[in-house]
């Protein structure tokens, strides 16, 4: 996994951190500091799984979903 900080990276740091979520983004970011290694290998490679599902557009909404069980 990359663990350098990019232009990019940088630049949506401050743009959250800028923004309304800004208090939520510390919060986030004072836990995970707080955190070892709290994501598995498995994790990671389920996230990216994921991240793959959605560009290809193999997601539903989560009403969808719920609609679909009955929920």
């Amino acid at each position: 996994m990359e663990t350098s900080l990019d232009s990019e990276l940088l630049k949506m740091i401050e743009i959250v951190i800028k923004g309304r979520n800004s208090l939520a983004f510390r919060k986030f970011v004072e836990f995970l500091y707080e955190q070892e290694d709290i994501l598995s290998e498995e994790d990671w490679a389920a996230i990216r799984e994921g991240q793959e599902d959605a560009r290809q557009g193999r997601v539903i909404s989560l009403d969808d979903y719920e609609k679909a069980r009955g929920l």
